[in-house]
């Protein structure tokens, strides 16, 4: 489970409060390059907020391996992705930074008069998943208090943010999550069918199934087996992709009747046969069939986990016009890591110039020289003298993990 969600004090508030704000810089993305770009921001006393497409901050790192081990940040051995985004996050929290996650850009322009950026968000239907969040300080490990995902947020609507420059740092892009071709999966999502698992209650003494040959397949089937009625983990192929100690707990808990594996099968329909006293249609169970077509069963089920992976790309980010692109990714200028629009900046994996090496070390490089550059604009007023953060120091101690 990604530690980001171990923070305990953050605060909420309604995005609709934040439209008028003027910010230094708006950094698109907050994966590890986004976050480290607002905390260089911070030290250079730039007011800077971080929009993200996901649910929570921490990009790849807690999408796709928030468990797996890096091995190439500098002065730390060994650290997951997870216990990366931690550290980043809790480098920050001296600064009061704004986070706001699920919101998409959909369009930007700038503002000639006013010398700004207009960056607009595009407007969703599904106001429940949108979540702003604030890092103020924190002190302390508290999952019980968590509010990084707050529920109160039905009467969000768009949301313009003013900027002198913009940092873009989207990585690989945005995220969603990998569908089968299903008639009517739409007409059961977050009722009967998940991509993830946000309260692992509903599943307790219930039928659940699991599609997937990955690590969150295999993981989420051993867990619930721990309180579900029956888990039954279904899978294309054989062999599982897994990590190895997690398959061979699985089969050992499947050898004593608490997971049910088939494969290899896929899904092939969905079956509804009554409403609830909501009048929503009720899923009560799935067709599957062998690869080979030959064999086909009813299971009867609850809910149906699906587990397929996660698609990227940064289709919103290239209908920006005005930006130069080299094959799937920014050109910057690797001095400044200015794009071919004045004020706005590129770093991570979707920026490119000669010599790019896609590490999340280069990306932090490149958020400082970003941030440097983007103070001359933002405050042309003031010349910048360089300080070492040893001589300037934060805010306040930052707290241990």
């Amino acid at each position: 489970m990604s530690h980001i969600k171990d923070f305990s004090l953050i605060k909420e508030k309604n995005i609709s409060d934040n439209n008028d704000q003027i910010y230094d810089i708006v950094i698109i993305g907050a994966g590890p390059s986004g976050l480290f770009a607002a905390f260089q921001a911070s030290m250079l006393n730039l007011k800077c907020v971080i929009i993200d497409s996901l649910p929570q901050p921490g990009g790849q790192c807690s999408a796709l391996y928030p468990d797996k081990p890096i091995y190439d940040i500098p002065g730390i051995p060994e650290i997951s992705g997870s216990g990366l985004i931690s550290n980043l996050l809790n480098q920050l929290s001296p600064f009061k930074v704004e986070i706001i996650c699920n919101v998409t850009i959909n369009m930007w322009e700038y503002i000639d008069h006013n010398k700004l950026w207009k960056i607009s968000s595009l407007k969703s239907n599904d106001k429940k998943n949108k979540k702003f969040v604030e890092i103020s300080e924190i002190n302390n490990i508290n999952t019980e208090n968590t509010k990084i995902n707050p529920d109160n947020t039905d009467d969000i609507q768009n949301i313009n943010f003013y900027a002198k420059t913009i940092i873009i740092a989207t990585g690989g892009g945005r995220f969603s999550h990998n569908k089968p071709p299903l008639n009517n999966l739409s007409k059961f999502e977050n009722n009967y069918i998940f991509y993830s698992v946000d309260n692992i209650e509903i599943f307790s003494n219930k039928k659940v199934m699991i599609a997937g040959g990955g690590d969150s397949a295999v993981d989420w089937a051993i867990k619930l087996s721990e309180i579900a009625d029956k888990v039954t983990l279904i899978n294309r192929r054989a062999k599982f992709r897994a990590m190895p100690h997690s398959v061979e707990k699985l089969h050992s808990i499947a050898a004593n009747n608490k997971i049910e594996i088939i494969t290899p099968f896929q899904i092939k329909s969905l079956i509804s046969d009554s409403f609830t006293s909501n009048n929503i249609e009720k899923m009560s169970g799935v067709e599957i069939e062998s690869l080979d077509g030959l064999i086909k069963k009813i299971v009867d089920i609850d809910y149906l986990l699906l587990f397929f992976g996660l698609s990227m790309d940064n289709n919103d980010i290239h209908q920006i016009s005005g930006l130069s692109w080299i094959d799937r990714y920014i050109s910057v200028n690797p001095s400044t890591m200015m794009t071919s629009l004045h004020g706005v900046f590129a770093i991570g994996d979707i920026c490119y110039y000669p010599g790019k090496l896609k590490l999340i070390l280069t990306g932090f490089a490149e958020a400082a020289l970003a941030c440097n550059s983007a103070y001359a604009i933002a405050k042309p007023e003031k010349p910048l003298h360089f300080e070492y953060s040893t001589s300037k120091g934060i805010p306040k101690a930052i707290s241990k993990i």
